[in-house]
């Protein structure tokens, strides 16, 4: 699904992060009226936004895209607004839930000026073959102080590759990205962490480079230059990582993104591991990245509306003076995860008793394991599995470490090194 949204996306998004400083009031509008049957969203329209073919072989090109009202009911008016934030929809292609998620987000910020009169969203629509019966049959904005692209799942992985690939605008309005829960990243070397052997295709893109000038043309100059520079280009950014911590999933089609990790958890873990985020000079004009984890499963409109959410994509320089929050959500998980620290909590030790089972065992943490298995002991496999169940069997065993998968399976093992 991701490819086939991938050549609209990586032509079209620049355009709109362009357009941001001139969204006329009139101009922006001048697409061509596209029959469908997408739901109406309160607090929004249904805009058709005309696009420059970048072929040039088109003269009516029209993109279809929710755009948010202000506090009038009305189309937003570039003199108050401050902040444009362009969210993309996931493999549902649902832009309307998107944006019905982003105004509710915005209606909880705790800050009586950011309001719908000084941010305006943006949820454009992307259709494929599936949608033919329901996708197809600004004055300027002078005083915007920060835009920012946001993704989440599928789009999440959107917004990481543009990032990685996408061309330098030369705006003087600072752009963010926010990447929530993805099911996987770019890997910007042609090492992984887990065993590629099995998997062929492991570095062709989207998961790596090593097919993309064969197959692409946008971001072919960044790539030819090599990883190194794609790499800086992606550390040039202003990255923020929302992780929903009980988001365990995984969604792959290919093989390729299990060799960064068995499910999106740990394959986020694996990735800032490998390309550490910074935050060299908050404050100050220049790239800082953040992660903020978030007790939420794979769930945008709970990621959006968190403390975390609201903060990076309402407030964070929200008037200009380089003020962003600090990482959200204590104690942190892993080494170099706290690229922008806050200093009060970053001593912050998990809370409440740690419980103990049999042996002295306690939780330690969920972890990908290879074939031959590092527990190479196999209990049993029962519905009627716990985690009590597992530590005792294991324990009787005279084994000092128990493992469970899929909910049923019980593994024993010895101290691993």
């Amino acid at each position: 699904m991701f490819s086939l949204l991938r050549s609209l996306n990586v032509l079209l998004l620049p355009f709109l992060v362009a357009l941001l400083p001139s969204l006329a009031s009139g101009q922006q509008y001048e697409g061509e009226t596209i029959p469908n049957s997408l739901p109406s969203v309160p607090g929004s329209e249904l805009a058709y936004i005309k696009i420059t073919d970048p072929k040039g072989s088109g003269s009516n090109l029209t993109l279809t895209n929710y755009i948010s009202h202000n506090s009038a009911g009305d189309r937003v008016d570039g003199s108050s607004t401050k902040r444009a934030v362009i969210v993309i929809h996931g493999a549902e292609r649902d832009p309307g839930t998107y944006m019905s998620n982003l105004l509710s987000a915005l209606s909880q910020v705790p800050n009586s000026d950011v309001d719908f009169d000084s941010v305006a969203i943006c949820a454009p629509y992307f259709p494929n073959r599936n949608d033919k019966t329901t996708g197809y049959p600004w004055d300027h904005l002078p005083k915007h102080a920060a835009n920012l692209i946001a993704g989440h799942s599928l789009d999440g992985q959107f917004v990481n590759r543009y990032a990685a690939v996408g061309t330098e605008l030369g705006l003087t309005t600072p752009i963010s990205y926010w990447i929530g829960n993805p099911n996987s990243f770019v890997w910007f070397t042609t090492d992984r962490p887990l065993d590629d052997s099995d998997c062929s295709e492991y570095d062709v893109w989207r998961d790596g480079f090593t097919n993309y000038i064969e197959i692409n043309t946008y971001g072919d100059a960044i790539v030819e230059a090599g990883r190194d520079a794609v790499l800086a280009r992606y550390n040039s950014r202003s990255i923020a990582y929302g992780r929903g911590v009980q988001d365990l999933g995984d969604t792959s089609s290919t093989c390729a993104p299990g060799t960064t990790g068995g499910n999106r958890n740990e394959r986020f873990f694996n990735f800032i591991k490998a390309f550490p985020p910074s935050c060299p000079n908050p404050g100050v004009v220049g790239p800082c990245s953040t992660i903020d984890y978030v007790q939420a499963g794979h769930d945008a409109s709970v990621m959006f509306a968190s403390s975390a959410g609201q903060d990076r994509l309402f407030l964070d320089n929200f008037n200009g003076t380089g003020d962003i929050a600090f990482d959200f959500g204590y104690p942190r998980r892993q080494t170099g995860d706290d690229p922008y620290p806050n200093s009060a909590l970053n001593g912050t030790a998990s809370t409440g008793p740690t419980v103990y089972y049999a042996g002295n065992m306690s939780y330690y943490g969920c972890f990908t394991d290879q074939d031959p298995r590092s527990l190479t002991y196999t209990a049993y496999s029962s519905i009627s599995n716990t985690i009590g169940l597992c530590t005792s069997t294991c324990n009787d065993a005279g084994y000092t470490i128990a493992g469970m998968e899929y909910g049923s399976e019980c593994y024993c093992g010895a101290p691993l090194t």
